[in-house]
């Protein structure tokens, strides 16, 4: 009985081992979630549960033949694999706004270095202002300046004084906003809503730029990037705040973008 409690607790001390390992793995790729991964959760979950069992053995093993014993495993178990999910999520959420808080200062410095020329065009609406529901739709950039991200985290950006709460496309010197209603269909085979061919692309240009988001996690489906192979056009995916320092630095002519700002 001895030799079967050492096996049993070093059982459960190797699948505890290996859904710890992994807890960093996400639900598939482009996802927008700080759920972990089922099957990494379950490995704990039977880890811990095994390393009870061994307890127990080494213990009394009488006490497995106590139903309220073997629930109160089950229990423990239970608990302490949501205790260990909870502090990874927490810890994903605070790393998570670490980086978006980084971002965002980049984003802003290098909007003060170049700031000093713009104030005449973001004359009457102020830094960071919401525009009209119009003008949210389609809102006319100047081509004879460049444009410029002045600020973005999740949920918003900012755009030569305009603050938008929605994904945005700019195409043709004009910013509209992002109609997923097409890609809604294809949600629960990407976890999270993806860009398709089937959305209003705007692909009269010689590059799209893709923004996926503060952390990557717009799913970009293989069928756009097969209408832009058919049509010639290349397409250039990053981050959004990456995307947004491409954008200040530097935005070629003939480019339309896709950023995706908020679920």
């Amino acid at each position: 009985m001895g030799e079967l409690a050492l096996v049993t607790t070093a059982a459960g001390l190797l699948a505890m081992g290996m859904g710890a390992i992994n807890l960093k793995d996400f639900l598939p790729a482009g996802a927008w979630t700080v759920t972990l991964d089922p099957r990494q959760v379950l490995k704990l979950l039977s880890g811990l549960m095994l390393l009870g069992l061994g307890v127990v053995l080494v213990v009394d093993p009488a006490l497995l033949q106590q139903p309220l014993v073997a629930v109160g495993l089950l229990a423990v178990a239970v608990a302490a694999t949501g205790v260990v999910v909870g502090v990874e999520r927490l810890r994903r959420r605070f790393r998570e706004g670490l980086e978006a808080a980084s971002a965002r200062a980049g984003i802003a410095g290098d909007a003060t270095a170049d700031g000093g020329g713009r104030s005449d065009r973001r004359r009457g609406l102020g830094s960071g202002a919401l525009p009209s529901d119009d003008a949210r739709d389609s809102s006319r950039l100047p081509m004879e300046e460049a444009m410029r991200v002045e600020r973005y985290e999740f949920g918003e950006i900012t755009i030569d004084g305009v603050r938008y709460e929605h994904d945005v496309v700019i195409a043709g010197g004009r910013i509209r906003k992002r109609k997923k209603g097409p890609s809604k269909a294809r949600k629960k085979e990407f976890g999270h809503t993806p860009l398709t061919a089937a959305e209003e692309i705007p692909w009269d240009a010689r590059q799209l730029w893709i923004g996926t988001g503060a952390h990557g996690r717009l799913p970009v489906a293989d069928d756009v990037r097969e209408e832009a192979r058919r049509r010639g056009v290349e397409i250039v995916i990053r981050e959004t705040p990456e995307l947004a320092k491409m954008i200040n630095e530097h935005l070629p002519a003939n480019v339309n973008l896709i950023l995706h700002v908020t679920c």
